[in-house]
């Protein structure tokens, strides 16, 4: 069903789905990838992830050795048996075959049935086929440096009631607050809007789907530094801000003291 819907998207003018990485979508297209994600960008269990760390930063004979035996049990559900790679000229052997397995061949079956709804619909997959890297933007996420216009289209504004002081104030205080975005885009801050973002969400880029709502401004009445709350996604700023150069001095303080993630 995704695939069809993928391709009735697609073939209608739709931008796609890429949120696939770009080993996925080779594996996708039947073909090798060049290179292996860092598995921080592809394998979310944590559990997987720290074997395979185990096994990737083991430098010596004794240190491998070691990682195998922690993860026997494991690399045997997968089909492999720790003693075909017991010397550490394997190791890298080992590592990819165990990486591919985790965002592959675990879950081929549910790739081939995404390859058969694909070509469900005016045989689209076969097309693909025939010259995967044209449509490989339709498929996959690519990271792009953030802007100040996009990061204002993902927040809204608790704004007070038009007219009010309050509102006047908040004013004043989003003026700072965007004048801030701005000059962090043209790195005059000695901040990113990722770092920007990171301190806000939890998240350095936009997500591939994008966040589950809409990012907010709040305003405090006590004067304090900028405050993130990332599993809300909001930032609550002192309504009383109204010198530029003040709010940047304390926006950069929070963002560094509060080491991009976190309250403050």
């Amino acid at each position: 069903m995704a695939g069809r819907l993928a391709s009735f998207s697609i073939l209608h003018g739709g931008q796609g789905f890429p949120v696939f990485n770009m080993a996925l979508y080779h594996f996708l297209t039947n073909r090798e990838p060049n290179n292996l994600p860092a598995i921080e960008n592809c394998v979310i269990d944590l559990d997987v992830r720290e074997r395979l760390l185990k096994i990737q930063q083991a430098l010596t004979q004794q240190e491998y050795t070691q990682a195998l035996d922690d993860c026997s049990e494991w690399c045997a559900d997968q089909g492999l048996f720790s003693i075909s790679y017991q010397h550490i000229e394997k190791k890298s052997e080992l590592f990819q075959v165990l990486v591919k397995n985790e965002i592959y061949y675990r879950v081929h079956s549910e790739i081939v049935q995404y390859q058969e709804g694909l070509n469900k619909v005016g045989c689209f997959f076969n097309t693909i086929l025939l010259a995967p890297d044209e449509f490989k933007d339709l498929f996959t996420y690519q990271h792009s440096k953030l802007t100040f216009p996009t990061l204002r289209s993902l927040y809204k504004i608790d704004f007070s009631p038009e007219g009010s002081n309050y509102r006047t104030m908040e004013n004043d205080a989003i003026y700072c607050l965007e004048a801030f975005l701005a000059d962090s885009e043209g790195g005059t801050t000695g901040v990113t809007l990722e770092e920007v973002l990171a301190f806000w969400t939890g998240a350095s880029s936009v997500p591939p789907l994008g966040f589950p709502n809409k990012l907010e401004v709040t305003f405090g009445c006590s004067k304090q530094l900028p405050t993130a709350h990332t599993c809300g996604l909001i930032l609550c700023i002192w309504r009383g801000y109204s010198d530029p150069d003040v709010f940047c001095e304390d926006m950069v303080k929070a963002i560094q003291w509060g080491g991009g993630f976190h309250l403050v």
